[in-house]
């Protein structure tokens, strides 16, 4: 597991509520900060640091997300070259 860090001893579940639950309301709701936001024409104004803060914070997410998708596809369809897999789906 150390040359793969994003597998841990988490399930589905503890991955959205231990770790992705806890980031949107610091991170995406910038600990409750957002929903008192200035609003403009009806729209919250988003700092740069906010979206900055945000965009990384999703681009590891989404990465993350990839990783343990394909360790699960890994782990339902053996390790096989993915030619032999492409072929079976035609």
């Amino acid at each position: 597991m150390k040359d793969r860090p994003y597998v841990d001893a988490g399930t589905f579940e503890s991955w959205g509520r231990q770790e992705s639950a806890p980031l949107a309301v610091a991170v995406g709701y910038d600990g409750g900060k957002l929903l008192k936001a200035a609003k403009k024409d009806g729209a919250y104004q988003l700092s740069a640091e906010y979206i900055a803060s945000a965009k990384g914070v999703a681009d590891r997410q989404a990465t993350l997300a990839g990783y343990r998708i394909a360790e699960v596809l890994v782990r339902l369809l053996g390790d096989q070259p993915v030619g032999n897999s492409l072929t079976r789906l035609h």
